[in-house]
């Protein structure tokens, strides 16, 4: 490993020596910056929770819907089954529901308060009279009176 430290100094005294430049690969287009996650969508018949209401939550989330966000397949709707015994790096097991991903069946997740929106989210039924509207639903308003 010493050897590999001194390598940078070791090409520049070459290329002083020779006249001539060893050409270096770009690290930043091999390395590209971590791409932000869109905000998640809610999904129809729940609500995404606010971070204060999750944090109550946290404690108990097992059987809780959860949205997760992969970087290659984005926000992926899970029900968390168990406590993960993998920690500290994972903290829960997640059973996602989509059936073609790397990550079918269930998944080790860290579902920790300080990704909160950004690397998952929390989700409680949504009870109120409008989500459940078929026509609310479908994203047209409800009939009144009149139409």
């Amino acid at each position: 490993m010493a050897n590999l430290l001194h390598f940078e100094e070791a090409l520049r005294d070459f290329e002083l020596a020779t006249g001539s430049r060893i050409p270096r690969p770009d690290v930043t287009a091999a390395n590209p910056p971590a791409v932000s996650p869109p905000p998640p969508v809610q999904p129809s018949g729940a609500t995404i929770m606010a971070p204060a209401e999750a944090a109550a939550a946290a404690a108990s989330l097992v059987g809780r819907s959860v949205l997760y966000w992969f970087p290659d397949y984005g926000w992926q709707l899970g029900s968390v089954a168990k406590l993960s015994k993998r920690t500290p790096e994972f903290s829960h097991v997640v059973a996602y529901t989509r059936a073609k991903a790397a990550f079918a069946g269930t998944a080790d997740s860290l579902l920790d308060m300080s990704f909160y929106g950004t690397r998952w989210v929390l989700l409680s039924p949504d009870t109120s009279p409008v989500a459940h509207s078929p026509s609310m639903r479908r994203g047209r308003r409800a009939a009144g009176p009149g139409d």
